[in-house]
């Protein structure tokens, strides 16, 4: 679970956007003291993580003692930040409190277009150095989960700033503004070993076969353009957990996945499952940002995942997840 806690109304910038307007100190903002006791009420009531928003945190001559105070809870603390006022030390103080991400906003790729949105001349190169400094730090992007069903308005609100995860511009390519593809998986069938499906020949009008909801192997299917018999009975689950507690319980017959999970599968259950020799297709994934999406992210993002497909880095993370690896 995730709280964001409006630290302060302050802000050293004027932006066009701000629901807060946000500029001097509010007599409502929390002492220190009372800081630490709502921080310590949110980690016993179950929290993960904790957002200091604002105004701009920043401002707060107290934020070190508090982001502290929330690890030393167990608290995840994350940042909402304009990321003007991040010097090379301040990065470092706020990774020694035990800040985990930075969420630093780029409104244009235009610094007098930023500028005018935030109101304040040279915010933009403020900023980007300031994204430089928590990258010197060792301050990383924030990853978080999300509801799935609720992507698109998170995404179209600010709320997150992309989706990254198992996703196929497949069928999508429209809807969002995408990076380069940095993956392509398998996708394949798994079924019991006790049911004598074998292969793709065998999934006829009598056979049920699992999907993902709005996945690219249940569009494909729909549309009839897979080398499989278009007569197969298809159900759809809202998720891969729900896919695999209907191939155990015997609701379906079988499950269409990308091979990793369907290897997974296997490894967990030793003896159970099959897949299938022959695979349905593949499937290029990317990063998607939404659709009206200006900043310099997508653009950064596909020379450094480019980089790391080249150096070899990709591979080596994606075999942490093949079926015999360890963590």
């Amino acid at each position: 679970m995730i709280v964001s806690w409006m630290t302060t109304n302050r802000c050293n910038l004027k932006c066009e956007h701000c629901y807060q307007d946000a500029a001097e100190c509010d007599s409502r903002e929390l002492t220190t003291a009372e800081g630490k006791a709502m921080i310590e009420q949110i980690a016993r009531a179950g929290f993960k993580i904790m957002i200091f928003s604002g105004g701009e945190p920043l401002m707060r001559d107290d934020i070190f003692e508090l982001v502290a105070h929330a690890a030393a809870q167990g608290l995840r603390p994350v940042f909402g930040s304009n990321g003007t006022l991040i010097t090379d030390e301040v990065a470092r103080k706020l990774k020694e409190a035990g800040a985990c991400s930075m969420g630093i906003s780029i409104d244009s790729l235009d610094a007098a277009k930023h500028d005018a949105f935030r109101g304040v001349a040279g915010a933009h190169a403020d900023t980007l150095a300031g994204i430089e400094a928590c990258k010197r730090a060792g301050i990383k992007p924030q990853f978080i989960d999300i509801s799935w069903n609720d992507r698109d308005r998170l995404l179209k609100n600010g709320d997150i700033d992309c989706l990254w995860c198992d996703y196929s511009p497949c069928y999508r390519e429209d809807k969002y503004y995408w990076t380069e593809p940095y993956l392509t998986l398998t996708v394949s069938v798994a079924a019991k070993k006790t049911s004598g499906i074998t292969s793709l020949a065998h999934l006829d009008g009598s056979k049920t076969i699992a999907v993902i909801a709005g996945s690219v192997s249940e569009r494909r299917l729909l549309a009839g353009d897979l080398k499989i018999s278009p007569d197969v009975q298809i159900k759809s689950y809202g998720s891969a957990e729900l896919c695999k507690a209907a191939l155990a319980k015997g609701y379906v017959d079988c499950w269409m996945a990308d091979v990793q999970s369907l290897d997974r599968l296997v490894a967990q259950y030793p003896g159970v499952y099959r897949v299938f020799a022959d695979n349905v297709m593949t499937v290029d994934l990317g990063v998607a940002f939404e659709n009206s999406y200006e900043g310099p992210y997508v653009k950064s993002l596909n020379t450094v995942l480019f980089d790391m497909d080249r150096d070899g880095t990709i591979d080596r993370i994606v075999s942490n997840y093949a079926a015999e690896a360890k963590s």
